[in-house]
């Protein structure tokens, strides 16, 4: 890995974005890389070690143009690549931030800059519309809880996920019957109050995870997560985090087929439920066979061990910020001619 790629992140929006930005930035220094980390702003130093790749990485940019400008003129200056990270497909933001987006500079964003990087193909593609020079990184594992998982005489079983009525509000009554069942069975919710409150068991607790190590520590503490997710334009572009962070937490999964289906081994990594039926017999298989539910959860903790750990990983960010580097005249003749208010 190289010594000379100096790296300055920008995190625009920072808050959860452990996955997408500080720990890529964490695995990049590991390999040797020079690293700076600035939170809601955009830093750009006039003094880099010397001979060094140097880049600005900007986390979820939403700048007007005069501040767009501004920044493509001083990579032009002091001869440096300028990345935007993004892993939202921009039809499919908040209505609120979508707006601000395209009121400001909008899909031009991605043209003013010298690559994007994201998290799946299916944005990439999306991005590449407006930039050749897009790569897709997988989300992948860095950091995990460093004490063992407790033993329990309970069966601990979460839901960590905001924002998926439209997914667990058809299987709600579906739960609910399977829960009744078992009295051994400790429900744990994550900032979702509606999904806490429509459980219809007095053995559950709504927990708030202020940052990401305490959602990690949460997920530790639990047997089986369930990871229900409707199929739409919205959930196309996600990517299987939440597997592979209960996965290197020890527990198991029972997920619905969107996204997971494509990661998960039916049966040996994880449990695939797409209809009320199918989820209420792996949801019961879970519960009470327990032997079966160690199996696939040490099955899912070795996979992500032997294929999805950042740092099993971290060198094809490194190989394309070289190949952006190497062509980075190439790309400031497209800039130049693009945004000639920059180049002036």
């Amino acid at each position: 890995m190289p010594q000379n790629l100096s790296i300055v992140s920008c995190a625009m929006s920072p808050d959860y974005m452990h996955v997408r930005v500080q720990d890529p930035n964490d695995a990049l220094a590991a390999v040797g890389c020079q690293v700076q980390t600035y939170s809601k702003n955009v830093s750009i130093p006039r003094l880099w070690p010397k001979n060094s790749i140097r880049i600005i990485v900007i986390q979820r940019a939403i700048f007007d143009r005069n501040t767009a400008m501004q920044i493509l003129r001083l990579a032009f200056e002091r001869d440096l690549l300028i990345v935007h990270e993004f892993d939202d497909h921009p039809d499919l933001l908040p209505p609120n931030v979508r707006q601000r987006f395209m009121s400001e500079m909008g899909l031009e964003m991605f043209e003013a800059c010298h690559g994007v990087q994201t998290s799946v193909p299916m944005l990439a593609e999306t991005f590449k519309k407006q930039n050749s020079f897009t790569a897709a990184f997988g989300n992948q594992i860095y950091r995990y809880p460093l004490t063992p998982k407790q033993e329990s005489s309970n069966v601990r079983l979460l839901f960590g996920a905001l924002n998926r009525r439209d997914a667990w509000a058809p299987l709600m009554d579906t739960f609910n019957a399977v829960i009744a069942k078992h009295n051994e069975v400790q429900v744990t919710v994550l900032q979702d109050q509606d999904f806490f409150h429509t459980l219809a068991t007095s053995n559950k607790r709504l927990l708030q995870t202020p940052n990401y190590d305490d959602y990690l520590n949460a997920v530790l503490e639990n047997d089986i997560v369930l990871m229900p997710l409707n199929e739409t334009p919205f959930t196309a572009c996600k990517s299987d985090v939440k597997f592979l962070e209960a996965s290197i937490c020890g527990a198991a999964t029972i997920a619905s087929p969107t996204i997971y289906k494509d990661t998960i081994v039916h049966g040996e990594t994880g449990y695939i439920a797409d209809t009320p039926d199918e989820w209420a017999v792996g949801l019961e298989k879970l519960i009470t066979d327990t032997a079966y539910r160690q199996r696939m959860a040490r099955n899912a903790n070795r996979y992500v061990r032997e294929n999805r750990m950042l740092m099993q990983h971290i060198h094809k960010r490194v190989d394309w910020y070289k190949e952006l580097w190497e062509n980075r005249a190439v790309i400031n003749q497209r800039l130049r001619a693009q945004f000639p208010e920059a180049a002036s």
